[in-house]
């Protein structure tokens, strides 16, 4: 394990333009992992290619699909990392690639449940040798050979996010401090010779008849691997070694060591988290939460501290979304669908109420705050940006959908008009949208308990007209429609990710696969908004927070361009894993077995 003198404060360096502090959002975790297909659309590193900021670093985890490799021509020998904790969109690229090299194999189509059944034992052994391969790269190697290129020569990094840290974990949190009660106890290096013995036992057999792991094999190598040390706990540690060093440096005390002309701060998400992770807002007399009274102490030490760097540095404090407005997938044990990482589906409705109110504290106390030193802090309003990113866009489609199906069963519109609707509301024609929202209004006014017809023209018969059935010719970044890599416009939603028989996106394109974690797009969204903000800053202060910088001649107008290349980049939008929903029922049948271990009924058990 790496190690650095443990000083407890930072020598002081040149100063840099501009550091990013935050959690798991900032630092670019994307689909359950860290790694390196996602950090490099991270908001920060996108603002900071905006404006010209050739020297801003971050701690990238190797782990990436190549671009010459996203034609369906990507082999398994092509993935050099899936990231760590690893990124579930590479796990099943890897998993697809090993599918087609074998003989008589095919991938499945992501909706034709046949082929899924069919292929089941094949997919499922190529997904275990992926996540094998993924735990034994971790157990054995060493951290500083997971990243992507050499830490800078000071060690010191611009992009200060870290994924878990709350408000607190900022200016007191460490490696040394998370690394603590990590070593190999006898039990544990007895679990890693075990665990190294079995693989290399199956490394043999693998290599004379060619077969994948068995899923014994796999578990028992796994468990051994969770046997060892808290896994979690050495992987979080890691995270911050990662990023702040191998000692006892802090975030606050890395941003100060680098006297950033400005800064931007968007913290508080994981304040909230283990209300989604423990299904419950209280225990006992204890709120899992961070109280909105202590967030307020916090956050306000922590900005009066960084206000306070001798740099005098600029700080753009971000709004907190909410968690519930992340989409569910998952069947949970009431029989809802949950997303693959803890979510608001296990909430009941008075639990949902609480938790809105909470994030609506949290963002009253940074608006405050912004007010309190205007001219030195401005706010940017990430919250109303996913509420109309996210929120907004899914309930766009599920009443597009809801009138098309009103109008079909109307005997209004034939199939093969509601599918050319249904096209271009997903491509973003607006004015299709703008009638379907208005056909949904007049169903909201009929009466609840007498029956009532809408007349044609009332209805959902107007969406034949051929101006509403056809595809917009441009993008419109304000309405969240961009140009997909197939040259067609797409409208993103805070759904989950969908593909057709044909493998192209239907529903979804802002969160990624944990349904939590923003797409390299959503991303774009994210560092869009800070950038309006912060070109709105350089003007009130006669061009101090931008001077110098090659951006600060630009306009938030011109990012635009950037933000749809990065669409047309975006591997998630443009295709997406077609082993997904075969994960997706893997997990589905944990989930079952996990909820029939911890949650026993009692009148089965008299």
């Amino acid at each position: 394990m790496p190690t650095a003198p443990m000083t407890k404060t930072a020598p002081v360096i040149s100063s840099v333009p501009y550091i990013a502090l935050g959690d798991s959002l900032t630092q670019g975790f994307q689909s359950m992992g860290v790694a390196a297909i996602s950090q490099n659309y991270s908001y920060p590193k996108q603002i900071a290619d905006f404006l010209g900021i050739t020297t801003f670093a971050q701690p990238v985890i190797r782990g990436s699909w190549p671009a010459s490799e996203q034609k369906g021509q990507s082999t398994a020998a092509t993935f050099t990392g899936v990231g760590n904790p690893p990124n579930l969109e590479l796990v099943l690229r890897r998993a697809e690639a090993l599918l087609a090299g074998q003989p008589n194999v095919r991938p499945p189509s992501p909706t034709v449940w046949r082929e899924l059944h069919d292929e089941a034992g094949a997919v499922s052994a190529v997904l275990r040798e992926a996540l094998t391969d993924y735990l034994r790269t971790i157990e054995d190697a060493e951290p500083a050979s997971l990243l992507a290129a050499p830490a800078p020569r000071n060690g010191f990094y611009q992009n200060l996010g870290v994924f878990g840290f709350t408000t607190l974990d900022i200016s007191s949190a460490n490696y040394a401090q998370r690394s603590g009660g990590l070593r190999l106890s006898f039990r544990g290096n007895v679990a890693r010779i075990a665990r190294q013995a079995i693989e290399g036992v199956s490394d043999l057999v693998e290599s004379v008849t060619n077969a994948h792991p068995s899923l014994l094999q796999s578990l028992t190598a796994g468990l051994l691997t969770f046997a060892q040390h808290d896994f979690g706990a050495r992987i979080a540690a890691e995270s911050v070694g990662y990023v702040l060093g191998w000692g006892s440096r802090t975030a606050l005390e890395a941003a100060r060591a680098q006297q950033p002309r400005f800064i931007t701060l968007w913290i508080g998400n994981s304040d909230v988290l283990t209300t989604m992770c423990d299904a419950r807002i209280w225990d006992g007399a204890t709120p899992l939460y961070t109280p909105a009274e202590v967030f307020a102490d916090r956050i306000t030490a922590l900005v009066e501290q960084l206000l306070a760097f001798d740099s005098r540095p600029y700080l753009f404090l971000a709004t907190l979304p909410s968690p519930t407005a992340s989409p569910n997938l998952v069947r949970n044990r009431l029989g809802h669908w949950k997303s693959m990482l803890p979510s608001a589906a296990f909430l009941v409705d008075d639990q949902l109420l609480e938790l809105e109110g909470i994030i609506s504290d949290y963002n009253a106390i940074l608006r405050e705050l912004a007010q309190k030193y205007s001219g030195r802090v401005w706010l940017v309003d990430i919250h109303t940006l996913q509420e109309r990113m996210q929120r907004a866009t899914r309930d766009d489609a599920e009443t597009t959908r809801s009138v098309i199906r009103h109008a079909v069963r109307a005997g209004l519109l034939s199939r093969q008009n509601a599918g050319d609707v249904l096209d271009a509301a997903r491509g973003g024609n607006l004015a299709t949208l703008r009638h379907i929202q208005e056909v949904n209004a007049r169903l909201g006014e009929r009466s609840f308990t007498t029956p009532a017809t809408l007349t044609p023209d009332q209805s959902g018969a107007y969406l034949a007209h051929r101006q509403l059935s056809k595809l917009p010719s441009d993008p419109n970044v304000d309405a969240f429609i961009v140009r997909l890599a197939s040259g067609k416009t797409y409208r993103l939603t805070g759904e989950y990710l969908a593909a057709g028989d044909n493998g192209a996106i239907m529903q979804g394109g802002v969160v990624g696969l944990d349904a939590i974690h923003l797409t390299n797009t959503g991303y774009a969204y994210v560092a869009r908004e800070f950038l309006r903000v912060m070109f709105e800053a350089d003007h009130e202060t006669n061009g101090a927070v931008l001077r110098g910088l090659p951006g600060q001649g630009k306009a938030v107008a011109d990012f635009d361009a950037d933000l749809l290349r990065v669409a047309q980049q975006d591997s998630l939008l443009n295709s997406i894993p077609r082993l997904l929903p075969a994960a997706l029922d893997a997990a589905g049948a944990v989930a079952d077995l996990l909820g029939e271990l911890h949650y026993s009924d009692p009148y089965l058990n008299r």
